[in-house]
């Protein structure tokens, strides 16, 4: 029987690893829901569309938008994460991308940018004062991850996620651009987008365990039952982290984007 992962603080993960200043261009790649914040970005505003009546019914039964939705998306979820994934963008295929991007805004602001885990805060500062260059790396679509990026002190332009193509009328289309950000698909994107070997990966999810696997050193957050399991079998680090209390809204309205780093390569990648 394999010893259980070892159990950490992320006080201690943050004082062992080393200062990297130095060297420059070393990279740190989070997860986002779940890892960062608690609840999924996307489905949130997907639930926020549905009951707006802007989102078209997956069938027309006479039976919820909503929970219609949710049953499909909970089957896929279960056998073909990844897909379940892309179906979430693909829904919005048709509408307008400015009315999504008000709706999610509106969204993250609400009840996403209140909540971010505190505890990943303060580790994220600490990371960066030891010279690592931080970068999100999600499955949620990365025009709606890009909101929340400054709310945790990362530029825009160091969030990788799933992007779908916007047409010429300012419409979502069906055709992905680049990865589907889940499992060895986020492999593919930091290869694709940042060029380095992540010094360290940080996630709480099946789909965080090649990113994990990539990096130097791996920290589960968090992590589900099947993350657990490969934490236990590799010896990555574990660590539980709360929910926060509820801030008020006034402080956490989304910031403007912070300045990117001088000489960062992600200061140019954009993706959307």
């Amino acid at each position: 029987m394999l010893p259980p992962a070892p159990t950490a603080t992320l006080a201690e993960i943050a004082q062992s690893l080393p200062d990297v200043s130095a060297a420059g261009g070393v990279v740190a790649c989070f997860d986002a829901d779940g890892t960062l914040w608690p609840g999924d970005v996307q489905e949130a505003i997907l639930r926020a569309l549905i009951a707006g009546k802007r989102l078209p019914c997956v069938r027309d039964d006479g039976r919820d938008a909503e929970d219609v939705f949710y049953e499909e998306y909970a089957r896929l979820l279960a056998d073909a994460p990844a897909q379940a994934i892309l179906r979430g963008m693909t829904l919005l295929a048709g509408l307008e991308a400015a009315a999504v991007d008000r709706v999610a805004e509106e969204i993250v602001t609400r009840e996403f940018a209140p909540n971010v885990y505190a505890e990943m805060v303060y580790f994220l500062g600490a990371v960066k004062e030891l010279g690592y260059e931080p970068w999100i790396v999600s499955g949620t679509g990365e025009r709606f991850v890009k909101l929340m990026a400054p709310v945790l002190g990362i530029h825009p332009a160091r969030v990788i996620g799933l992007v779908t193509e916007i047409d010429a009328q300012g419409r979502f289309g069906w055709r992905v651009e680049g990865e589907v950000t889940y499992g060895e698909g986020k492999v593919r994107a930091i290869a694709a987008r940042i060029g380095r070997r992540p010094a360290l990966a940080v996630g709480n999810g099946r789909g965080d365990v090649e990113m994990l696997a990539l990096a130097e050193r791996a920290l589960a957050v968090n992590p589900d039952p099947h993350l657990g399991a490969r934490a236990q079998e590799h010896g990555w680090p574990v660590v539980e982290v709360k929910r926060p209390e509820p801030r008020t809204l006034s402080g956490w309205a989304i910031p403007k984007a912070p300045p990117a780093d001088a000489g960062g390569e992600g200061e140019e990648a954009d993706g959307t």
